[in-house]
């Protein structure tokens, strides 16, 4: 009987995270934003992920893009 190989389908069940922080202080200046339901592998453009913060101007990114895995994703934007 041959064997036959099915490649495993990708992880749909991982998350990541985006933190609002303010630049030099690292404070928290926004709750975080949390999106479930990721697919492992997919990529997220860092910049997107920018929102309008009152009293705040946005600075930068800790990353221009983030991988989805198994591990830690997350996104630090800096005001």
């Amino acid at each position: 009987m041959p064997i036959s190989w099915k490649p495993a389908a990708k992880r749909n069940d991982l998350s990541y995270k985006v933190n609002y922080l303010e630049k030099g202080t690292n404070r928290t200046i926004h709750a975080p934003k949390v999106t479930q339901n990721m697919t492992f592998g997919t990529e997220i453009t860092s910049s997107k992920e920018v929102i309008a913060i009152n009293g705040y101007s946005y600075d930068s990114v800790d990353k221009d893009n983030l991988i989805i895995t198994t591990g830690e994703n997350v996104i630090n934007i800096y005001y």
